[in-house]
């Protein structure tokens, strides 16, 4: 442990108490994305190619130009998007932990990991540019979907392709429902 300054005077137990619940702070981080419980898809899933959510979710991610599927990234840009409520929920976790709350470190990272999986699927409910590919679209309405039907008609009448009749990325829910957030300590590097 470092020893403090000559001139700092430390008294009463308060900073004893505080220093490994900040430390507990900077060793912790809360991860979104789809944990490894969700990540199996059921049997009677869209594509029963075997391949995994967490697997969809990073190909959704980053895209996979060999097999004509564009990149639709929903974690940056949610994270993005939120970093004010980041920042405010770190700094509420840390007046609580100051205030000499030892449970806020835990229970505001399961604040702040719920709110982050919520942006992600709302992300994804927004619709995710490029729009779909008419073989997918066709897809989608072989199966029932009435949104993909209507954006083909769209399409048929020369209107512009657009993402808010048949949503990239969302047809069973699968993918998105299995978004959400796992608490751990760091890895270092």
């Amino acid at each position: 442990m470092a020893t403090p300054p000559r001139n700092l005077k430390v008294t009463g137990k308060g900073l004893e108490q505080l220093a490994p619940l900040m430390r507990l702070m900077a060793t912790v981080e809360v991860l979104v994305g789809v944990p490894a419980e969700n990540t199996e898809r059921p049997t009677d899933a869209e594509d029963d190619s075997g391949i995994t959510n967490a697997a969809i979710l990073y190909i959704q991610e980053n895209g996979m130009p060999e097999q004509n599927i564009p990149a639709r990234p929903s974690l940056g840009p949610a994270i993005a998007k939120n970093q004010d409520v980041i920042e405010q929920a770190l700094a509420n976790i840390a007046r609580r932990v100051l205030a000499g709350n030892p449970g806020a470190v835990e229970a505001g990272y399961h604040v702040l990991g719920g709110k982050m999986a919520a942006a992600v699927k709302n992300e994804i409910n927004e619709g995710i540019p490029p729009p779909l590919a008419e073989s997918t679209l066709r897809q989608r309405a072989r199966k029932g979907s009435k949104g993909a039907k209507a954006e083909l008609e769209r399409r048929r009448k020369g209107e512009p392709a657009g993402t808010d009749l048949a949503k990239p990325l969302v047809f069973t829910g699968e993918l998105r429902n299995s978004i959400n957030y796992a608490i751990r300590q760091k890895q270092r590097s």
